[in-house]
């Protein structure tokens, strides 16, 4: 969009800016008001600017695009029965202005029945499906009993992580948080009277007004004399609007897992928190081939993250249980998920550089590949890889180690060294030992010295044979397989090696 900027005080002249902005805190001081304005990137603008000059740009008129304050007319903040008649007086004349019911007696209001609603526009973040996030805590309250934020505190977290609120729908959708209702005694004469009594003995306002609507500090009091009593809270909504969480007065929760692009419902779960519910039937799958970004996107709870493009044929619709597709697996195979309960912050990052420029950081490759003895074991050689591992200066460098046991393999041990290309310093090393027959599955990492690159040795060893039919000693394979994760982390390439017995008495390699 195009914006007007005044330059030192003469006219207005042309100010030409690319995309929207969006105002994450508005700053009162000395007589003027000042906006922080932020791209739909999460940068705030003039960041990276020295001194006082780091935020409040020259004068910009701009034109506001749309309001953060918008009426919602259909939702309601609170509701009032009472048996007097709120627009007409005892005298039956029209009042001069609605009645306050704030500090007057009980026989006067005559309130049967009382709720409220409270609402926030600011939302937990939701790590998942490629949403920006952050870890909530305390800090970012000043009063988080009445819903106050600390936006000092907020501003902070969006700009170290590149966040924008509004564009996540963290901030910005205001939606209902917390439902109350009033409890009290009720008044009854000596001879009851079915329509005179009944009403409130006591009564205070949930909301009052003074220069705007606000949360009665003394309603939600738990010390106060007042009777408002929380009943339910919402605890978590999706960025795409769908109730994630909610809990009760006795801290109960109840939890929803949406699929289907977050048009269905696929589990519901009763005293469950969120993070404590998750289901997967196999059938909310785009294809069975997934892509790259499917893969590269967290779910709350899908299998889809523990595929890659070589397995994700195990999804079947040849066999199905209660809908269309299954996984398949096969002999010594496995399919594993495994989920974090408990979210961590994203790295920070830095906006303003001082000047060094940093190489980009580039995946790994695998190179020169050249077969070689490996360690003795048992009395036998094993056999190996030789590579070289390309990357940049020190980088780290994740890797998954897969073995295979045939059959009759008894055991497998795998060795790993890496070392400097240039000082021959040992970066790493690891031996394991793998038992029974399957796949096993290993993932490490280590990091690069000053020259990003690096010689590494993998080879295997098999140990004893086992007898099969007849107490005849089997022919056994055993099977490495070392694989580079891409900073997507999808695979970039491998060197395998595997080993043959034949009658247990030689071995082959390749």
């Amino acid at each position: 969009m195009t914006m007007l900027r005044s330059d030192n005080g003469m006219q207005p002249i042309p100010y030409s800016m690319s995309g929207k902005l969006w105002v994450v805190r508005k700053i009162e001081s000395a007589g003027s008001t000042k906006f922080v304005l932020m791209n739909q990137k999460g940068e705030i603008v003039n960041d990276c600017a020295e001194g006082v000059n780091r935020v409040w740009t020259p004068e910009i008129r701009f034109k506001v695009a749309r309001s953060g304050h918008r009426n919602l007319q259909s939702a309601s903040m609170s509701s009032i029965t009472t048996k007097v008649h709120p627009l007409v007086n005892e005298n039956n004349t029209y009042r001069a202005e609605l009645p306050k019911f704030e500090n007057l007696s009980p026989n006067t209001t005559k309130i049967i029945n009382a709720s409220a609603v409270e609402y926030s526009d600011f939302w937990k973040p939701v790590n998942q499906n490629n949403n920006k996030y952050f870890v909530m805590d305390p800090t970012v309250y000043t009063n988080e009993q009445l819903g106050e934020l600390n936006e000092d505190k907020l501003l902070e977290i969006y700009d170290n992580y590149n966040i924008n609120p509004y564009v996540h729908n963290i901030r910005g959708n205001w939606k209902a948080k917390k439902s109350w209702a009033y409890l009290t005694g009720r008044y009854h004469s000596y001879e009851p009277n079915t329509r005179d009594d009944g009403y409130f003995t006591s009564f205070t306002p949930f909301y009052t007004y003074n220069n705007g609507w606000a949360i009665n500090s003394q309603a939600i009091n738990q010390y106060s004399p007042t009777k408002w009593t929380f009943a339910s809270e919402v605890t978590q909504y999706a960025p795409q609007g769908v109730e994630l969480e909610n809990k009760d007065a006795l801290n109960r929760r109840s939890s929803a897992q949406y699929g289907y692009k977050y048009t269905l419902p696929t589990a519901v779960a009763s005293n469950t928190a969120y993070k404590e519910l998750g289901y997967d039937g196999f059938e909310d799958y785009p294809s069975l081939q997934l892509s790259l970004a499917e893969r590269g996107s967290v779910n709350h709870f899908s299998f889809v993250d523990a595929f890659s493009l070589e397995n994700s044929s195990m999804v079947t619709d040849k066999e199905a249980h209660t809908g269309r597709k299954s996984i398949e697996v096969k002999p010594s195979k496995s399919v594993s998920l495994i989920k974090k309960l408990d979210d961590v912050n994203p790295d920070i990052v830095e906006d303003c550089e001082d000047g060094t420029v940093n190489p980009p950081l580039t995946d790994a490759t695998i190179n020169n590949i050249t077969p070689i003895n490996g360690a003795v074991c048992f009395g036998r050689t094993g056999v190996g890889k030789r590579f070289l591992i390309t990357g940049s200066s020190n980088q780290t460098i994740r890797y998954n180690l897969k073995t295979v046991l045939g059959e009759y393999a008894e055991l497998v041990s795998t060795t790993i060294s890496v070392v400097d290309s240039e000082t021959n310093a040992v970066i790493f090393d690891k031996y394991t030992i793998s038992e029974n027959t399957g796949e096993k599955e290993y993932n490490y990492n280590f990091t690069l010295g000053s020259s990003g690159k690096a010689y590494v040795e993998f080879s295997l060893c098999t140990g004893g044979c086992k007898t099969g039919p007849g107490d005849v000693l089997q022919d056994i394979t055993v099977k490495g397989t070392f694989t580079l994760y891409k900073s997507d982390n999808t695979t970039l390439d491998y060197s395998q090696s595997v080993v043959s017995e034949t009658s247990c008495d030689h071995i082959e390699g390749q």
